[in-house]
């Protein structure tokens, strides 16, 4: 099921071992609790979760709360959790300096880091 709210579309795969976050378009203010419902639905899923923001065009600070305190619930549960960036969200992490949020270069390589948490 996608939720949809202005220019953000997001929805859950049930991948293997992740549960994967896929969101497109611009996360906002008027946005960032779709992104953040998304996650928690992703969270009863599976373990594991991944969120996939490669194809995030634009992404303000009240996206990166959301990323902030699902990274720090994920923390507190034991939870495999990582994000990919697109090169948007990408340059901002860089500029911002959120070294806490927990980052793969790809979409495969934050599956297996993933199947290395299983292990």
């Amino acid at each position: 099921m996608a939720s949809t709210r202005g220019l953000l579309k997001c929805w859950v795969e049930q991948g293997n071992p992740a549960a994967i976050v896929r969101a497109q378009g611009e996360v906002d203010l008027s946005s960032a609790d779709i992104l953040r419902s998304c996650i928690e639905r992703a969270f009863r899923r599976a373990r594991p979760v991944v969120v996939d923001l490669s194809q995030v065009t634009y992404m303000d600070g009240s996206g990166f709360r959301v990323l902030e305190t699902m990274t720090a619930r994920a923390g507190g549960e034991a939870r495999a959790f990582w994000v990919v960036p697109g090169g948007h969200v990408r340059r901002l992490l860089t500029l911002l300096g959120l070294r806490t949020i927990p980052v793969a270069d790809s979409l495969e390589e934050a599956i297996d880091r993933c199947f290395l948490a299983r292990g």
